[in-house]
This record gives C-alpha cells, structure tokens and sequence, in this order.
C-alpha cells in the first residue's frame, strides 16, 4: 500500500510533530515495539515501515502473528533470556577488520600459533569474545528450533527460518562451538574457527542473526498485540470498504471508541464538530487502523472489517514550502492534485482531511472545498473523510448522494467546556473559538497592558 512522507508524518507512526517540528521520538511504533534487543527492534521498525496491497502477504503475517499470540506464553522464556545489546558483540566481530591468520598449511598454522599469544594476545582475546557471541547466538537459535518443534505450527509458517538454522547445525564448525570452552586455549582451532565464522560461514551466520531477531521481533509485537488488547482485522471482497467498531487512538490512556461504516454507495464521510472535539484524533484513528491492518498486524478495535486499499494519504498538517514559494494554501492545493490523480486511476484509495483548504479565506474555502467534494463523491473505488469547522458548506451538498454527515459535539456552561468525543449523526453547529479564548483569559491580558 502506498503512503507518502507527510502521511506517515501525520499518523505518528515513528514520531510525534508539532507544527513540523519532530518534539518526541516515540511514537505509534514504540507502543508495539516491545522485542528485547536492538536488532529485534530494528526488525520491526522495518516491519511497520512496509504495508502491503497484497492480501496474501498481509494473510501470512497475520498468520506468523496469530501462531505467537496464541502460543506466546510457550515463547515468553526466550524473550526473558534476551538483552537490549545481546547480538551487538556478533555484529561487531562479523563486520571487524581483525586480521585473519588462519592457515591450511599445517606448518605455516604451527608457527604462527607458537607467536601468536606472544605478540597477539589482545587480538586473539578479542577473537574469542567475538566466538563466543556467536555461540550465544547459535545457542538462542537452538532454542527457537526446540520450540518450534514442541508447538508444531502451520507447515507453512517459518519454512526459511528453519532451513537457515539446520543449515547451520549441519556444518562441522557447530561441534567445534559446542566445545569451544575446551578449544580455546588451542590458537590454531581458535583461527580456524574464526576463519570459516568470518569468511567461509559468514553470509549463513548473518542470515543466522536475522532469522533470531525476526523471532525477537515477532514475539515483541506479539506481546504488544497481547499487552493493547488488539484484534486482527478481517479483508472483504467489497471495494471500498470499512467498518470499525470501538476503534480508538492506541496512544490516548483513556480513549473513547467510536464506530462507523463507509462503503461504495456512501464513500464520502463529512465530519463537523468544535475545537478539539475529537475530529482530528477520529482521522488518525481511523488511518492508523487501516495501516496496520495492512502490515497484516493487529488494529485498536473490537472488531475492524475492510477491503485492500492500494494507497493511504492524508492531509492533516500542511505547511507552506518557501524553498518552492508555495503558500500555505498552495500546498494544499498541490496536494489535492496528487489525489486526484491517484483516485481518478481507478486506484482504491483512501483519503484523509482535516480542515481542507485552512490557508485561503472562509469563503474561498467553503467554495473549493464544496467544489472539490462533489468531485470527490464520484470516485466510488475510493473512501474520503473530511473533518471540517466550515458546517456552513453541509446545507449546500445535503442532498448529493454518497455523503455520510457525522459531528462531535460539546457542552458548555459558565466556565467549563465538556467534550465527550463520541461521534454523532448530523452536522455541529457549535461555535466555541470565543470561549476558550475567555477561559485562556486571552483578552484580559490584553484590556489589562491597555489600562496600565
């Protein structure tokens, strides 16, 4: 599935921003990325950076994920026996310029180790640390084969991972690791070892390390998936579609769900609602399930039905771009541009806006927005959501077919605002920007320096 830049910036997928300025590392990912060492970690950022428009590819990670889910507890032990630096030493040693000194030639090995611990002590220790890292690996390896044995997934599932590993058991070195804490004091076995590890074996060995921290990494977002109570979502054959029951934002601490169901004859979802009423948090919520959805990863949802879309875009944070002199309002415009393009070439797409053309005056932005809408309608194979303050534009477009009207709503009394996020039928006509600027005492600081 195609997402831009932009879009992957307005869902937080790996950071949060603020008026365009990255102000927190964490993240969406960060809720999910619970793998033990950096390479697992590494994995699934690689993971969420790569959904998919094929269902077979989003089923088979729905598959892998649901053989963890089901079977984590068996696995917990070897996420406990994990280190955030556990493969760090293997990485290095396999990438280090130590010279190799191993030789063939029995008389010329003979030599070289008779001077070897002499001259080279601290190269020869340094060889060692990296031979016994590698161990730690073989030995989590041999673990995650034992434990698969044990749980006898799906004949399907993990069919690469497991020829890697045995791959590597069947060598001869593997006796040699096995008894290494004997060997070790032997230079010539050391060398040799250290040859066929960083020479001969080494493109094993690095595929060795990948298929470990795959499994760290599948059992982190399997324990994330557990830990957020997360639910696979389910691909219909109808093109476009979603319905989401009691999905929510999975970085709010107490989210409020809401539901909704847009579809082919009603593909046009027009939100209205006063400030910070939940309109924008609705859009990333939404976006956010349909992402995931197609990593073949789990959605913040009771239950979560959609087709495949082949392109996610979003229109959220805009800002003007002074190096290609365009104005705020220019960059929504080119923006929009992109869009139609993409819907008009029969893509499935889904399209998320909030506050659409924010950079130009109110009437020139209720008339492009209704003129762009309207278009918009027609392209049944896609799905818009617009969140918008302008309710005057919902009376001029009440009566175009496929346009769903939804609102979220406040109450206000004296001196307090309650939000209950909670989407609604209908269109919100509140008006509450005059009253957060009285319960900010904005003006007051203004009539007070003016008194003085």
């Amino acid at each position: 599935m195609e997402i831009d830049r932009t879009s992957i910036r307005d869902l937080e997928l790996f950071g949060i921003y603020y008026d365009g300025e990255f102000l927190f590392e964490k993240g969406v990912v960060s809720v999910f990325n619970l793998a033990q060492t950096k390479a697992g970690k590494k994995y699934i950022e690689d993971y969420f950076s790569n959904p998919f428009s094929s269902i077979d590819k989003i089923r088979t990670n729905q598959q892998s994920l649901n053989y963890f889910v089901n079977n984590f507890n068996l696995w917990k032990s070897l996420l406990d026996e994990l280190s955030y630096y556990e493969f760090d030493g293997v990485e290095r040693y396999l990438s280090s310029n130590i010279l190799g000194f191993y030789s063939p030639n029995f008389f010329k090995m003979k030599y070289k180790s008779s001077i070897f611990r002499i001259f080279y002590e601290d190269i020869i220790e340094e060889i060692i640390s990296g031979i016994l890292s590698v161990i730690n690996l073989v030995e989590k390896a041999e673990k995650i084969l034992n434990l698969l044995r044990k749980s006898e997934p799906d004949s399907s599932l993990f069919i690469e991972e497991v020829n890697i590993i045995e791959k590597f058991f069947k060598l001869e070195i593997t006796k040699s690791l096995k008894n290494f804490q004997d060997l070790r004091h032997n230079t010539s076995k050391v060398l040799k070892i250290d040859y066929q590890l960083r020479n001969e074996q080494i493109d094993l060995v690095k595929k060795l390390l990948y298929t470990v921290a795959k499994f760290d990494g599948l059992l982190g977002l399997a324990k994330g998936f557990i830990e957020h109570g997360l639910s696979f979502p389910e691909f219909v054959s109808e093109k476009p579609y979603i319905e989401a029951i009691d999905f929510y934002h999975p970085l709010l601490k107490k989210p409020v769900k809401n539901s909704i169901v847009i579809s082919k004859e009603n593909n046009f979802l027009f939100i209205t609602g006063p400030n910070m009423g939940g309109k924008t948090t609705f859009l990333k919520a939404l976006g956010l399930c349909v992402y995931l959805a197609h990593l073949g990863y789990g959605v913040p949802a009771k239950s979560f039905k959609l087709s495949v879309f082949d392109s996610l875009t979003t229109i959220i944070n805009t800002y003007e771009n002074i190096t290609k002199g365009y104005s705020t309002f220019m960059a929504e415009v080119k923006k929009v541009k992109e869009i139609a393009k993409k819907v008009v070439s029969k893509k499935s797409c889904l399209i998320l806006m909030d506050e659409l053309f924010k950079g130009t005056n109110f009437e020139d932005a209720c008339e492009t927005t209704k003129a762009v809408i309207l278009r918009m309608v027609k392209c049944k194979n896609s799905i818009f959501v617009l969140s918008t303050h302008l309710f005057e534009i919902a009376e001029s477009i009440k009566d175009c077919k496929g346009i769903l009207f939804k609102c979220f709503e406040a109450g206000e009394n004296e001196n307090e605002i309650n939000y209950d996020y909670t989407l609604k039928d209908g269109v919100s006509r509140t008006k509450l920007g005059m009253k957060i600027l009285k319960n900010e005492k904005i003006l007051e600081i203004f009539d007070k320096e003016r008194e003085q």
